[in-house]
């Protein structure tokens, strides 16, 4: 029978592990070859908003499309977190970003470039400023929220400083 004491060993060497052999993601992996032109064009294009309390997200066809070898795969991916569940003090869902930019009122970058995110526990507020690790499960599913429309999605994931996650 296994001491709490080694319980408590035996989960962290398992994160650990989870971690190390998960497959490191850069934004670009998310996007099918044949749009990577068209998303980065469509990414850099400055979108005015007057008006509005959130700049409209682009959603051609082509930034709908996903890359279906990820589905089910072991990622690690970094970038910006934005709340979508959670309180004043902590967060219980949120969507991932590449850019920084993207957390306030510039338009979200195109579906295939959001994950949705459940982390395995919640996260103190302040993890919002800071860019992160994400490491878990990826799957290709569709998630709408109030911010934006996500084409990837993980739940349980296990969420890392930038700087502890780094290769």
């Amino acid at each position: 029978m296994l001491t709490k004491f080694m319980k408590v060993i035996l989960f962290f060497s398992l994160v650990s592990t989870s971690a190390n052999a998960a497959t490191t993601l850069s934004w670009d992996d998310l996007v099918p070859k044949e749009d990577l032109v068209f998303t980065r064009m469509v990414m850099k294009q400055p979108v005015e908003h007057e008006g509005q309390e959130f700049a409209p997200q682009p959603v051609d066809e082509p930034l709908l499309r996903t890359v279906g070898e990820l589905d089910g795969k072991m990622v690690k991916l970094p970038g910006y977190l934005v709340p979508v569940v959670g309180d004043d003090e902590q967060i219980t869902a949120f969507i991932l970003v590449p850019g920084a930019e993207s957390c306030g009122h510039e338009p979200p970058p195109p579906p295939n470039q959001i994950v949705y995110v459940e982390p395995e526990k919640a996260l103190p507020m302040q993890w919002y400023i800071d860019p992160i690790w994400i490491v878990g499960v990826m799957q290709i599913e569709e998630v709408e929220t109030d911010r934006a429309k996500a084409s990837y999605r993980m739940s349980k994931a296990q969420i890392l400083s930038f700087s502890d996650g780094s290769d």
